[in-house]
């Protein structure tokens, strides 16, 4: 099931909302192939490589 666009755009005030200078990230998933989900429990997260 995936999030239509519409849904999505919704949602996006609230993203935008939120705390830019704190918070917490709870979960972090990569996705290795089209329809996979990989849980990490560990990464490395580089804001200076911003794609």
């Amino acid at each position: 099931m995936f999030t239509s666009m519409d849904e999505l755009e919704r949602g996006l005030s609230d993203i935008k909302s939120s705390p830019k200078e704190t918070g917490a990230v709870e979960l972090i998933v990569r996705r290795p192939e089209t329809g996979e989900r990989e849980v990490l429990e560990q990464a490395e997260l580089d804001s200076t490589r911003v794609s």
